[in-house]
């Protein structure tokens, strides 16, 4: 479930300065090391979903002003319903990454989303407002009805193939650099060179990682602690641009997604160039549960 929000396009100076903290506790490991998972690249549903929120705002225009103008047009009357409702912009993104996990291939993160349990897919859609009107069918999703979440699962795929598929191959690749120049801070600096090399977007203060301008969702408190929950960082092109964070009770792994494009030069090279239409992505196997580190994902620790 998604502890934030993204902010407005346009915040209160308050709010705009808000600092939210969670404390990186130390756990018991034969090392005395503190439980970090790593940093891996999602994959292509969860970067999906990220950018339903950045097709629907107005910021960031340099960023993605173009590849926003390209992709509108494309959009099924089912996408945008179903932006809307995952992403609204207002706030309160839909937790599929806790409830995906790592999902190498589009395939994969959608035959997960469409098996997952009831009582997952009901708690993961009750972040949004229930007094808000959307279509009937998503209000049915919400009921986690076989066949809406069904059509959810379709309207993302259409919606996928108009808006990330074109570029994934650049995205993927960027994606996989950035979670090597995390790797290189871990052996230069160990993990806290690594928290400590997020700024502007988190300031790494042992054992506290702020992160100016959060906006807790679920939680009023300024502090969420992992109590002994491992920290998974995962980078994405469409988060932004204050990072995310997602957990859930039952769920070991607290995930952190941020911001991996923040410079226009590096967009110019994934989003402004013309797009290669790709072939369809192939299948990459049937993979019942979620994994954090599935084989041939991006991932160091």
């Amino acid at each position: 479930m998604q502890r934030g929000r993204e902010p407005e396009d346009v915040v209160p100076g308050d709010a705009a300065e808000a600092v939210w903290e969670f404390t990186v506790e130390a756990v018991a490991t034969p090392d005395g090391a503190w439980d970090f998972r790593g940093v891996v690249v999602l994959g292509p549903l969860s970067e999906t979903e990220l950018s339903l929120q950045a097709v629907q705002r107005r910021d960031r225009a340099l960023l993605f002003g173009g590849w926003r103008g390209r992709t509108r047009p494309q959009i099924s009357a089912d996408g945008r319903e179903t932006a809307r409702f995952l992403s609204p912009v207002a706030g309160g993104l839909v937790d599929l990454f806790t409830l995906v996990g790592v999902a190498g291939c589009m395939e994969v993160g959608i035959e997960r989303l469409i098996s997952a349990s009831d009582r997952r897919l009901r708690t993961e859609f009750s972040v949004q407002c229930t007094g808000a009107w959307r279509a009937p069918w998503l209000s049915e999703a919400m009921d986690a009805d076989p066949r809406a979440v069904q059509r959810l699962a379709v309207a993302l795929k259409d919606y996928h193939w108009a808006a990330v598929t074109p570029y994934w191959g650049r995205i993927n690749q960027h994606l996989d650099g950035e979670v090597a120049r995390c790797a290189r801070l871990i052996v230069e600096g160990g993990v806290g060179a690594l928290l400590d090399g997020l700024r502007p977007m988190a300031v790494w203060k042992s054992p506290v990682l702020e992160i100016p301008g959060y906006r807790p969702l679920i939680y009023p408190e300024t502090d969420f602690y992992l109590s002994g929950r491992s920290l998974l960082l995962a980078p994405s092109v469409f988060c932004g641009p204050v990072p995310q964070l997602f957990a859930e009770p039952q769920i070991e792994t607290v995930v952190m997604v941020y911001p991996a494009l923040n410079n226009p030069v590096d967009e110019a090279a994934l989003l402004l160039l013309r797009p290669i239409r790709a072939r369809p992505m192939p299948q990459c196997g049937r993979l019942s549960q979620p994994s954090w580190a599935a084989p041939g994902q991006s991932c160091c620790a």
